[in-house]
């Protein structure tokens, strides 16, 4: 089953519930290593979820690109690569 188009998300940062249809910061005004970003749906965390995609329309993207931006956040594995693909897109 394939669901799309879920709009009644409950967003979330360290400082505050979010208002997504306006625009927020995700990780806080003044976000720091560590700092989170939680989504919450009764409807899509109540089920078995294979697979979950989000699509962003990001204002305002960081002058050299999520992926040096936000190297601190994202996890390395044994081997010291990244787990996540940061892209821009």
């Amino acid at each position: 089953m394939v669901v799309e188009g879920v709009k009644n998300l409950i967003l979330q940062n360290d400082s505050a519930v979010l208002n997504p249809n306006k625009p927020f910061n995700p990780f806080g005004s003044q976000p720091v290593v560590g700092s989170a970003f939680y989504i919450g749906s009764k409807e899509i965390f109540s089920k078995k979820v294979d697979l979950l995609t989000l699509n962003i329309t990001w204002h305002g993207l960081p002058k050299d690109g999520f992926k040096t931006y936000y190297m601190a956040y994202n996890p390395v594995n044994e081997e010291g690569n990244p787990i996540i693909e940061i892209k821009n897109e």
